[in-house]
């Protein structure tokens, strides 16, 4: 989407043909883009990397992956989940820090979905003070991108 937004700012020329009106729609579906890339990259950085380095952990990984170990472990797909997780680490599958960090991954997703009780986006934001905190989160997501706080970081 990005490179969408920067051929229509690039494309635009002058006034009589339409080339502020370009402008604007590069600058909104560049923003869309980055808006997810920004929403997205933390969320795989922190599913990707071990338990102990997740909030210390600023790169990317050298490679891409469809689905992480966690989003496995959470469908039932356990196989997958030890397939993905030993890639990241670079072991075999059998090697007791996959198996362990497995567990672990198992028994926070059964914990997170014990907590949930079934309950999804909607009872999150209807729930007693649900609205306001995606308020909040809403309006704070919306002035960074005003402020232009990505280009900051």
């Amino acid at each position: 989407m990005f490179s969408l937004g920067a051929i229509l700012t690039t494309a635009a020329q002058d006034h009589a043909h339409y080339g502020l009106e370009l402008i604007y729609a590069g600058r909104v579906v560049s923003g869309l883009g980055i808006g997810g890339i920004s929403a997205v990259t933390p969320a795989f950085v922190s599913e990707c990397s071990e338990g102990g380095q997740r909030k210390d952990h600023r790169a990317f990984p050298d490679h891409a992956l469809s689905e992480s170990s966690r989003y496995f472990t959470s469908v039932g797909r356990t196989a997958n989940a030890k397939r993905t997780l030993a890639y990241l680490r670079k072991e075999p599958v059998e090697f007791s820090v996959v198996i362990n960090e497995i567990a672990e991954i198992e028994a926070q997703t059964e914990e997170e979905s014990a907590a949930r009780d079934g309950g999804g986006f909607w009872d999150a934001i209807t729930a007693r003070g649900g609205s306001i905190r995606f308020g909040i989160a809403f309006g704070i997501f919306v002035l960074q991108q005003w402020g232009g706080q990505n280009s900051v970081e």
